[in-house]
């Protein structure tokens, strides 16, 4: 399906058509001369990191998770690339990994950088930055000092209603929401209140035999 753009082509924009072709796309927008490296797809976007370090976004945008302000608040498709290399914290670096599920997108930068960015009502950005609310945060934001993310360096996260992070020091840390004890704490557990500052639950689990 392509109905927001979210595989780089105008085919069946605005529709629920499926698209079972495989199409190459590499000549897209900023996309055409460089070599893509890294894709992950979220909710209806995409992005693309390439061989010279640039990460490209395309797809819906409603709640700023594409992190750009284009077509923000609105279901437009964006089926041109849109570099965002250069948008809010992810200016002047190197984007290594990056993780969109649902209406929320994290990175993770060559400099040891966390940088956040889309729908943030339950704090799974990892910042109270409009948690508890429906509104957009479409530029990137930069979450490697807050809570139990300072001074550590997250090697791997996973992202959906809640962000779990792994670090370099072999902690497990989450935030988000906690209706199912997802965040392998009891705080705020059962219900849907956000829960924005990142948390060590490395207790959690059982220490190793």
């Amino acid at each position: 399906q392509n109905r927001y753009g979210q595989l780089a082509t105008t085919l069946n924009n605005n529709g629920y058509d499926p698209v079972p072709t495989p199409t190459d796309v590499s000549n897209q927008g900023g996309l055409s001369g460089d070599t893509v490296v890294f894709a992950a797809g979220g909710n209806e976007c995409t992005f693309c990191l390439t061989q010279t370090g640039k990460i490209f976004a395309f797809g819906v945008n409603n709640f700023g998770q594409m992190g750009t302000p284009t077509n923000v608040g609105n279901g437009n498709p964006n089926p041109t690339p849109i570099d965002i290399s250069g948008n809010g914290a992810l200016n002047d670096e190197k984007v290594t990994f990056v993780a969109s599920h649902s209406l929320t997108t994290v990175c993770l930068t060559e400099t040891g950088k966390i940088v956040a960015f889309g729908y943030n009502y339950y704090g799974q950005m990892g910042t109270s930055t409009n948690a508890g609310t429906s509104i957009s945060n479409s530029t990137p934001i930069d979450i490697s000092t807050e809570g139990a993310l300072n001074g550590r360096v997250v090697k791997s996260v996973a992202v959906g209603n809640y962000t779990t992070c792994l670090t370099d020091d072999h902690k497990i840390v989450t935030f988000g929401i906690n209706s199912n004890g997802g965040l392998l704490s009891s705080t705020n557990i059962g219900t849907s209140d956000p829960n924005p500052i990142p948390t060590d639950v490395t207790s959690s689990f059982p220490s190793p035999l």
